[in-house]
């Protein structure tokens, strides 16, 4: 999928997971819009969805968001994910799921690391960008950083 709709205007994150209905402050990492197993996204209606990857699900938003197709796609979505991503889309922000939410790059204590080796992130301002894998970057765990310092 592609990381950025350029012909798009930004959307800010909406205010808690999609999966977990938690606020970012409360589960820390990262917003992810996709990891490479999964994903979720808003895209225009009269944009090509060829690189969609298999399974997706898609839903055309309504009224004034008619124009936005939410995508899907990868692992399991459960309808009452997909109906809250449609909300969020709705409320004219954009869906997000956090790294606790979809197992990805957790520490041994459950915290998610301070990277997302291979996710696309969106920030609060709703600019997204991809996290790149790098051989030999070490990604650490707040929680256990802060530990280690008292």
């Amino acid at each position: 999928m592609p990381t950025v709709e350029p012909t798009m205007p930004r959307r800010k994150p909406g205010p808690e997971c999609i999966l977990c209905g938690k606020n970012i402050e409360t589960v820390g990492g990262h917003r992810l819009v996709a990891t490479p197993h999964k994903g979720i996204g808003l895209w225009p209606t009269f944009e090509k969805l060829g690189s969609i990857r298999h399974p997706a699900r898609t839903v055309r938003l309504e009224g004034d968001h008619r124009d936005l197709i939410l995508v899907a796609w990868g692992d399991h979505w459960s309808d009452e994910e997909i109906d809250r991503a449609v909300q969020c889309g709705q409320s004219g922000q954009y869906p997000w799921f956090c790294a606790r939410c979809v197992h990805w790059n957790l520490c041994s204590c459950g915290h998610p690391m301070s990277q997302a080796p291979g996710c696309d992130i969106i920030n609060e301002s709703g600019r997204k960008s991809h996290v790149l894998f790098q051989a030999g970057s070490a990604s650490n765990c707040p929680r256990c950083d802060e530990a280690r310092r008292e």
